[in-house]
């Protein structure tokens, strides 16, 4: 199957570039040629290059590029006309129907086709059919001179303007080379926890950048440390993850617990107690886990200190207390019922 390339080099950005089958045109010579480009007809070898003069007044109405031939529009307007130059450095000799003569020069051939001011307004096809016999540089060929002939259509109505057909996109995949962009590495400055609070040093009125660096670090310091103590003490005082002992199912601490009491808060009182190491009843026999009983008695009372010292913070501190009292009042249940989620 024939294939049809067309090369367009250094052409501004209002050129509009035509694939094989398509159709440049707009107003007035919308296809200006203001850097040269590049046709190449690709059929039995060898190929055709032509390339398109570039500059002032190089511009057509509009350019059909097919498989053996290019179809010029010319145009003029006033005293206005298309003008373009294809030249061959093959020497190849450069037929049109427009009667544009064929220059044959001692390395290149050119033709130039033009709409001459003597024909009128309006619009002028010419269809270059390029042949592969090389020109000879003594003569010119291609018909006569420059201008239009019997075989050049003209029309004469100034409005008249080609009928754009809907240009045919061959999408084209151009290889990539990858490129490897050198990566800059990083440092990931580590962050020792401070373990205790340090003194800050006084700045004076005046300080020294580094007597104003020293004191920043000394604060940032204590305010690390001060949130790791913060975040451990909420951790502590954070109701368990542990589930609700059935002993507390439907359990809301409200009546005062102490020595004596009986009932079945006291057993939830116990069980929970029970959850935690460090405020158990004890770990065999009557109050161990799982042997938990109605009556608070005196190891109640004590496993209930331990979980007042545990919680002092929510507990003791509020009431002016330092020492548990092993008596369940209500700062006590308020932390037992946080406990059991309520």
């Amino acid at each position: 199957m024939k294939k049809i390339k067309l090369t367009i080099g250094l052409l501004l950005l209002s050129l509009a570039v035509v694939l094989p089958g398509g159709v440049v045109n707009a107003a007035y010579n919308s296809v200006p040629f203001d850097a040269a480009a590049t046709v190449v007809l690709t059929g039995p070898e060898p190929d055709i290059t032509l390339t398109i003069s570039g500059g002032a007044g190089q511009a057509v109405e509009a350019m059909v590029v097919n498989t053996g031939n290019v179809t010029v529009t010319l145009v003029r307007s006033g005293a206005n006309a298309s003008s373009i130059t294809f030249t061959s450095a093959d020497k190849f000799t450069l037929g049109n129907d427009g009667g544009f003569a064929t220059t044959c020069g001692a390395s290149t051939s050119s033709t130039t086709l033009t709409r001459v001011l003597a024909s009128g307004d309006g619009t002028t096809t010419v269809v270059l059919s390029p042949s592969r016999t090389v020109c000879d540089a003594g003569s010119s060929g291609g018909g006569g001179g420059g201008g239009s002939t019997a075989t050049t259509t003209t029309t004469t109505t100034p409005t008249t303007t080609t009928t754009p057909t809907t240009p045919t996109t061959t999408p084209t995949t151009t290889p990539t080379t990858p490129t490897t962009t050198p990566t800059t590495p990083t440092t990931t400055p580590t962050t020792t926890t401070p373990t205790a609070l340090v003194a800050i040093p006084a700045v004076p009125a005046n300080p020294t950048t580094t007597q104003i660096q020293a004191a920043i670090v000394a604060i940032l310091n204590n305010i690390n440390y001060l949130r790791t103590q913060l975040a451990i003490l909420i951790a502590t005082e954070q109701p368990g993850s542990k589930d609700v002992p059935p002993h507390c199912r439907g359990i809301v601490f409200s009546n005062a617990l102490k020595v004596g009491s009986t009932g079945n808060e006291v057993k939830c009182l116990q069980a929970l107690l029970n959850q935690d190491s460090g405020t158990k009843i004890a770990s065999l026999g009557v109050g161990s886990p799982g042997n938990e009983t109605t009556l608070f008695g005196s190891l109640t009372k004590a496993a209930v200190v331990k979980f007042q010292q545990k919680y002092a913070s929510s507990i003791l501190t509020p009431l002016g207390l330092t020492f548990g009292t092993g008596t369940v009042g209500p700062s006590t249940r308020a932390k037992l019922n946080q406990l059991l989620g309520k």
